[in-house]
């Protein structure tokens, strides 16, 4: 049953991350995040921590402060989409992510998801209103930028601070898979 519980929460684990490259790929590819990229990883999460629970394998913090960060979370973000720095999409992504992250890990996801969300700042400084590709995908972030409009595909930020977070929080560590094996008292 150990083994059954691990494959569980590793494919919970794997696929939330994997939520997030999608999410990064299509907000890259079209300025927009699908909305069940943050229903998926919002369910992953529920059953990672089920099944974390039933296998008696202490990886995730007590259920109120994943509640705690995604709502501290989820105000943060819709103060910034109130005010039009941030989008819909993201706000809910940053929040399911939060929702993993928990209190402990919350400042791991917001400090990298700063620093690459910076990062991507910088890029579009360097290439907004220039004709890098000759042809960008009508919509896209190159599109947009060459466009001359300033804007930012905020879900690279978001799977760059949710990786971290992830490894931060040791969610897939060998040490992690090993507890899920290892009997419980």
């Amino acid at each position: 049953m150990a083994t059954v519980f691990l494959i569980l929460y590793v494919m919970c684990a794997v696929v939330a991350v994997a939520m997030a490259g999608y999410a990064a790929l299509s907000d890259v590819r079209s300025m927009q995040i699908p909305n069940i990229c943050s229903l998926l990883v919002t369910i992953l999460f529920l059953g990672a921590y089920a099944v974390s629970a039933f296998a008696g394998v202490d990886v995730m913090s007590d259920w109120r402060s994943h509640l705690v960060a995604a709502a501290i979370m989820l105000v943060a973000t819709g103060a910034m989409y109130a005010v039009k720095s941030l989008g819909a999409g993201d706000s809910k992504l940053a929040t399911a992510f939060a929702l993993w992250a928990g209190l402990k890990g919350l400042y791991a996801f917001i400090f990298f998801m700063t620093i690459a969300g910076g990062i991507l700042g910088l890029v579009a400084l360097v290439l907004r209103g220039r004709s890098v590709v000759s042809n960008p995908r009508p919509g896209s972030w190159l599109a947009v930028l060459q466009g001359g409009r300033g804007a930012l595909p905020y879900g690279v930020a978001i799977f760059c601070g949710a990786l971290a977070m992830f490894i931060e929080r040791d969610f897939l560590s060998p040490e992690t898979f090993r507890a899920f094996l290892t009997p419980q008292s």
